[in-house]
């Protein structure tokens, strides 16, 4: 739940891994494996959608709120 409020509160409703790594793991103190499985049964359950981003060559993995605009 606390996942899905943070990318609530982001304007975009979206976030790449790397920042919702330096959030939940970093601040918060979640493990990685925890956080992975979060945003798995997430991305199931059809309540976030993953989708890669591409950026001068380097790829980033996007997460967005389904049905947010």
């Amino acid at each position: 739940m606390e996942l899905v409020l943070y990318l609530v509160r982001k304007s975009t409703h979206m976030a790449t891994y790397s920042e919702l790594f330096e959030h939940f793991v970093g601040e918060k103190g979640w493990s990685k494996a925890l956080l992975n499985a979060y945003l798995s049964e997430l991305a199931r359950k059809g309540v976030i959608k993953r989708a890669w981003l591409k950026v001068g060559g380097r790829r980033y993995r996007l997460y967005r709120l389904v049905g947010t605009g």
